[in-house]
């Protein structure tokens, strides 16, 4: 499953790289180890047919700005995720105080409930339902106009 097709890099002029005469036979010995030659033409830290991978596991290729960055970690990400959750009940929790001092929960909780929404959204979703699967059932197309 080899290919002789060659690619010329994208404008990643920082990431390509000509091929190194100097460090040639090292090149082409490390390449044959990995079964990747390819990489030979990739600066240290990519690789890859346009040299867009990351070597390091832990990096990703970021197409904005062209090169390999380190993965976030996972403590931040779940820092993040625990602001944004005990923010929502913070506000979750004034809201129900404000609304309840006023009696506007009590309107509110009559209005939905007056209203009906459960048939009404239950009708919305059987009709998304019928619509998306009229091609594939019925054999009907609709215009591509609606």
């Amino acid at each position: 499953n080899r290919t002789s097709i060659v690619y010329t890099c994208n404008d990643n002029s920082d990431i390509c790289s000509s091929f190194d005469k100097t460090n040639s036979l090292t090149n082409i010995l490390e390449s044959q180890q990995n079964d990747v030659f390819s990489d030979i033409y990739c600066k240290e830290g990519h690789q890859g047919p346009l040299c867009q991978v990351c070597s390091n596991e832990d990096h990703y290729f970021d197409d904005e700005d062209g090169h390999c960055k380190e993965c976030p970690s996972l403590k931040s990400g779940l820092l993040l995720l625990f602001i944004i959750c005990l923010t929502a009940v913070v506000l979750n929790a004034v809201i129900t105080i404000i609304m309840s001092r006023k009696g506007v929960l009590e309107f509110y909780i009559n209005l939905v409930a007056s209203l009906n929404l459960e048939a009404k959204l239950k009708l919305v979703v059987s009709f998304f339902q019928i619509m998306g699967s009229l091609e594939d059932v019925y054999g009907v197309k609709l215009d591509s106009s609606l």
